[in-house]
């Protein structure tokens, strides 16, 4: 437990906040009363290895957490932003579900790193990713700039990583119901059986997965980060104690699973 207002690393901190941002316009007094915030002081515990991971930011707008963490935790090599999912427990299936908090509208190169970095969640959780890119229709049944945007991602993760079972762009049933793919796109590699569903657009993506928590009685976990250099996980307004416990557990997992 650390008493914020007036803890144990409080000056050493302040230091190491100013020499990460004294050249984004953070004054070394500017930095000894950022520290004084238990979001600000809980992240630079993450970046100067006193804590292994951060859950927070329930009691304040997602952005104001997301940004600062990304400024003092910052991404892992070779990603250029960060994406959010949300793992989806129904009675006889999962789906891990991105981009949910983050991206308005993606281009195709980062809902290919969104769809990557979910896959990768899923392995996390010993889950074999099966990757559905969803649009608003099916290999290309309605061409327009939205389901082309998707298709071409799908090609861009075909290339960065070729054995992942990934297909779109893809109707959410075509993504999730054997007998329509069966019926209609036989030569689709998803064959029903989508685990990590990747949405066009934010608007989608945080409507699809609150609409299955919401009306369908799934337990949603989450949001999930990805692809910060150490553990972060941002909370929303209105969660329950089991919510947050669940994103804590999983925080933990993560720290402590091999790099």
């Amino acid at each position: 437990i650390v008493n914020v207002p007036n803890p144990e690393h409080g000056a050493a901190y302040a230091e190491a906040l100013y020499d990460l941002r004294k050249r984004k316009g953070v004054t070394l007094p500017a930095a000894e009363d950022l520290v004084k915030d238990p979001t600000i002081y809980g992240l630079m515990m993450v970046q100067r290895g006193d804590a292994d991971g951060f859950v927070g930011g329930m009691f304040k707008a997602y952005p104001e957490t997301i940004r600062p963490a990304l400024q003092i935790v910052g991404l892992k090599p070779g990603v250029s932003r960060v994406s959010a999912a949300h793992l989806l427990v129904l009675k006889d299936r999962i789906f891990f579900c991105a981009d949910t908090m983050v991206h308005i509208e993606p281009t195709s190169e980062e809902l290919a790193e969104i769809a990557l970095l979910a896959a990768d969640l899923a392995r996390s959780f010993d889950v074999d990713p099966k990757v559905g890119l969803l649009a608003f229709s099916s290999f290309g049944s309605v061409p327009h700039p939205i389901s082309k945007r998707v298709a071409s991602a799908v090609d861009i993760v075909r290339a960065k990583n070729p054995d992942i079972v990934v297909d779109g762009e893809m109707h959410l049933d075509t993504a999730v119901v054997e007998e329509i793919v069966t019926a209609n796109y036989p030569h689709s590699r998803i064959k029903g059986d989508a685990n990590v569903l990747v949405f066009p657009d934010l608007t989608s993506g945080n409507i699809g997965y609150k609409l299955v928590q919401r009306l369908g009685n799934a337990d949603a976990i989450g949001p999930l980060l990805m692809g910060m250099k150490k553990p972060v996980n941002v909370l929303q307004h209105g969660m329950t104690v089991a919510e947050i416990v669940n994103v804590a557990a999983i925080t933990a997992v993560t720290a402590d699973a091999p790099k």
